[in-house]
Order: C-alpha cells, then structure tokens, then sequence
C-alpha cells in the first residue's frame, strides 16, 4: 500500500507511513530469514554472509526510523510497534501459538 504525503500531512498520516515502512522492513527480515535457514541447510556460506548483511541492514533502518519518527512527533514506539506486530505474526507457527 503506498500513501501520498502532502505538504499539510498531520501526524496520523505522518505515523501511518512509517508504520507501513516498519512493516515492509519486517516482510523483508522475515524474507531473508527464510533464505538463511534454506542456504544454511544446503551449504551456502557465501550466501549466509550477505544475508546476514542484509538483517544487519534492515535493523539500522528501523533504527533511523524510528529515530526519525521521534523528530517529527510521532513517537519512535509507533515504528517499533509496527515492526514487531509485523514480524511475530510473520513468525508464528502452530506450535508457537499453542496448537500441536
């Protein structure tokens, strides 16, 4: 989903666009976890070493998020939130939600 910001944005729609940055970096972790664990089964090291970049990456974006969604005034938690929300619903399994 993509919002247009305008010059007059409020804060809503200010905190509604880094809650959709939050969770597109939460589906982009949540992808390259998934490549990590298919490489790390079959041997790719190399692989392993960039993917690792790449979550390190995402990371110190969410962090400059945040960050930046604090200086405007929408509080660096609603990324946080965001992100979290994002990725333990992207992680859950039966197990894990207590369903054998």
């Amino acid at each position: 989903m993509t919002i247009t910001m305008t010059a007059d944005a409020g804060t809503d729609a200010i905190a509604e666009m880094f809650k959709l940055a939050a969770d597109d970096l939460a589906t982009m972790y949540q992808e390259t976890e998934k490549m990590l664990g298919e490489f790390e089964n079959h041997g790719w090291c190399g692989l392993l070493d960039s993917l690792a970049v790449c979550r390190d990456r995402i990371n110190a974006t969410l962090d400059n998020l945040a960050d930046v969604a604090e200086k405007v005034g929408v509080g660096g938690a609603v990324v946080r939130a965001a992100y979290e929300g994002n990725f333990l619903l992207g992680t859950a399994s039966k197990a894990s939600l207590g369903h054998a």
